[in-house]
């Protein structure tokens, strides 16, 4: 059986992503050792454009490019790819992994969710299975799309147990960073566009930083836009505080568990995450407690091991994560409860599901 992997345009590809198809293809390869499956991953580099950038090297070079592509069973990993399920072969079945419908929350004025709408929402609908990264997300993509719920599989992220665990944080790491020596920091992973809700992170630190002098805020991943960044900037330069937040750009994989591990709590209220949440359960696995969003699929994801609050409730943002940094005690529990939760979570498991899968299609 030969399987090819859509991984679509590496220019529009987000590190999450990447992070995803990588680490679920070395979990598959580990089970597929004594097994007649070849899996090829089909990606294009995208060329670099100044105005429709996605629409150009998604739209245009990768369906064109996909009308040559040939194999038994195709498997576009990524939602966002979805319009090419009818250029492909007619007799090779399609799953499409499906991590989130957030253009469907927008409301039809927004002309950005028009490709999504007009070219990927047809491609899901017709794809002969869809993975879904939670029991909400399938829910959701059921209800809003009328797909049968019966051919929806849920599979959840892994986390590297081997790499994510509680390590040492080496104050030469922090340095490297620009964290003072024997400060505590509140961490804070992902971009910043506006459903990830960042700017409550600063003003989070704001009100906390006024009693806890020695806190600051390391924030993890790229902007993910220009008016995103240009967006936080204004409002740490509102806020007063350029000399406590620390944006570390990239940081390489090798260095999250340490950065993870040194954290005072990892803080996530975001208002929309239909992702898979991986950053959430590598805080988890390294010993760092978690306040996350109170949304349905940040508590599926957590399963009682997170402080939940509600996004839009800065005051109730405010109090969790107080408590994790001023009591002790609790934040001992907190992170057991967070080391527990993580160990449910492996590559292995979604890699099985996915073998599965592939076999009910071609056999």
């Amino acid at each position: 059986m030969r399987v090819t992997w859509i991984h679509g345009v590496e220019k529009l590809r987000g590190t999450s992503m990447a992070k995803w198809v990588e680490s679920l293809f070395t979990a598959i390869m580990g089970l597929l050792a004594n097994e007649n499956i070849q899996i090829d991953i089909d990606e294009l580099n995208g060329i670099s454009v100044p105005f429709l950038k996605g629409i150009c090297n998604r739209y245009v070079l990768y369906s064109a490019h996909a009308l040559g592509l040939r194999a038994d069973l195709f498997h576009i990993q990524d939602h966002a790819n979805a319009h090419l399920v009818p250029l492909l072969p007619k007799a090779s079945p399609k799953i499409v992994t499906v991590h989130d419908i957030f253009p469907l929350t927008r409301p039809l004025y927004d002309f950005r969710t028009y490709p999504f709408r007009a070219l990927n929402v047809p491609g899901i609908i017709k794809a002969d299975r869809i993975i879904s990264v939670s029991e909400y997300m399938k829910a959701q993509i059921s209800k809003k799309l009328g797909y049968p719920s019966e051919r929806i599989r849920v599979a959840y992220c892994g986390v590297d147990h081997s790499l994510y665990r509680p390590t040492a944080c080496d104050k030469k790491l922090l340095e490297k960073y620009g964290m003072i020596t024997g400060a505590r920091y509140l961490l804070y992973v992902g971009s910043e566009i506006p459903r990830k809700n960042f700017p409550a992170v600063l003003r989070l630190l704001k009100r906390l930083s006024a009693k806890h002098k020695d806190l600051f805020l390391m924030k993890v991943g790229h902007p993910g836009t220009k008016n995103s960044r240009e967006a936080s900037m204004r409002e740490l330069e509102r806020l007063g505080l350029r000399d406590r937040v620390i944006f570390c750009g990239y940081v390489p994989e090798a260095e999250l568990p340490a950065i993870y591990s040194g954290a005072a709590a990892l803080v996530a209220p975001s208002f929309y995450e239909g992702g898979s949440g991986m950053h959430v359960i590598e805080a988890m696995a390294c010993g760092c407690p978690v306040v996350a969003s109170g949304i349905p699929q940040a508590r599926e994801l957590c399963g009682g091991a997170a402080l939940h609050c509600d996004p839009h409730d800065e005051e109730e943002l405010l109090e969790k994560t107080a408590i994790l940094i001023e009591n002790e005690a609790f934040r001992s529990a907190m992170i057991e409860k967070g080391l527990k939760r993580a160990a449910e979570f492996s590559w292995e498991k979604s890699a099985l599901l996915h073998v599965e899968l592939y076999r009910d299609l071609v056999g």
